[in-house]
């Protein structure tokens, strides 16, 4: 379809595949239906996430996603019909109460700790492959946060924006730092159980990012920078061809060889049978088929 951009999708419209789906395996949806509603499902997660809305303690109220305002808006443009081509950078971080941080969850990743320096009102972060960043905060509240990052010359101010919520069990959040260890390009070959565990590993990920976005109402939600095989429908997963695969899935594996053996099982995986929960939001309905697919692998 012209004109489609497939990493941003609008939660209140259909999502049409920018691919060829004749090329393309696809989990059509039954018309079966499931016992628990949406409700229910929703209500299992936000008795998870805790309201920041309150919490005056500055660490406390750092420890959550957030997002660069601008990129933000600008991937929200390419998504709705705008410049489709353009490089997006998308910064933003992911702070945990246990010390560490992963930068940039939409782009070039970095895994980390970090330190909040009450005194100084300063962030510092270290990054686990050896570098450094130091942000003065210029002014925090529960859902804003702007930022100058430090050595940097004519840094200007950066705002970022967070929803005030958190996740009580950190590896329940999509951005905690070992729940992207299967987008780390591994140092030496994998075994095929290892490759296999990288691959089921993705899918968890991905698992968790939709119930994150539905927990949070999203009214967009964006897939740019994330490594994937898959192609997502509203109410439908499909999976390219081993000769589309981006090389940014590529990238998560020692070599293509080893990428090339995770999409095989994806794929084999994506033909199973799967229940659909009808009625329900395409958000709901992809993760609930997610979680089945996560525990067949």
């Amino acid at each position: 379809m012209k004109g489609c951009f497939k990493y941003i999708i609008p939660v209140i419209v259909l999502l049409y595949s920018c691919g060829d789906s004749s090329t393309q395996t696809y989990i059509e949806k039954p018309l079966a239906d499931t016992t628990s509603g949406e409700e229910a499902y929703v209500d299992s997660i936000k008795k998870n996430m805790k309201d920041l809305k309150s919490v005056e303690n500055i660490r406390e109220v750092l420890c959550q996603q957030w997002e660069h305002k601008e990129d933000k808006e600008d991937a929200a443009y390419a998504g709705s019909g705008g410049d489709g081509d353009l490089q997006l950078v998308y910064r933003g971080f992911a702070f945990f109460d246990d010390g560490t941080v992963l930068q940039n969850p939409h782009g070039e990743l970095h895994a980390g700790s970090w330190e909040y320096d009450d005194a100084a009102k300063m962030i510092v972060i270290r990054q686990n492959k050896g570098g450094k960043e130091m942000y003065k905060i210029n002014a925090v509240a529960a859902d804003e946060l702007e930022l100058t990052k430090l050595g940097e010359p004519n840094a200007k101010r950066q705002k970022y924006i967070g929803q005030a919520m958190a996740h009580i069990q950190k590896t329940s959040d999509p951005f905690y730092p070992a729940n992207n260890n299967w987008r780390i390009r591994p140092a030496k070959p994998e075994t095929d159980a290892e490759i296999k565990q990288r691959a089921k590993d993705c899918l968890r990920f991905y698992l968790l990012y939709y119930n994150d976005n539905r927990v949070r109402d999203s009214s967009v939600i964006s897939f740019i920078g994330f490594p994937t095989c898959f192609i997502w429908y509203s109410g439908g997963i499909s999976i390219s061809t081993a000769a589309k695969l981006e090389q940014a899935w590529v990238n998560c594996f020692y070599n293509r060889q080893q990428a090339l053996k995770a999409h095989a099982m994806m794929e084999e995986l994506v033909t199973k049978k799967y229940t659909w929960a009808k009625g329900q939001s395409w958000v709901v309905m992809n993760a609930k088929v997610l979680k089945q697919m996560y525990e067949r692998f």
